[in-house]
């Protein structure tokens, strides 16, 4: 006994327009609202990140002053190129 498979003719053309467009506007309507809650994290990052630096680097500064050098270190912060440095002074920290 022989067993023939008949396979639909219209399940070998692919998918129609229909389901491309539908898949493409459910993508779309996802994208456009998962787009600015990432913009909004990532701008977030980026600031916590930038405190983090801003602290260590006040931190070192502190612990250089403080530290056995007992100099005085100050943060210099140049706000056109949003940099920062540290700078060691010759005087003591408790000088005037």
């Amino acid at each position: 006994m022989k067993f023939e498979s008949r396979v639909d003719m219209k399940s070998e053309h692919g998918y129609s327009l229909v389901e491309m467009l539908t898949v493409f506007f459910i993508i779309a309507t996802l994208s456009a609202i998962a787009i600015p809650s990432y913009m909004q994290w990532r701008e977030s990052l980026e600031y916590r990140e930038a405190a983090r630096e801003v602290a260590s680097i006040l931190r070192l500064a502190q612990s250089g002053a403080t530290g056995n050098t007992n100099r005085q270190h100050r943060v210099r912060f140049v706000q056109a190129t949003r940099q920062y440095c540290i700078e060691r002074g010759n005087r003591n920290s408790n000088s005037v």
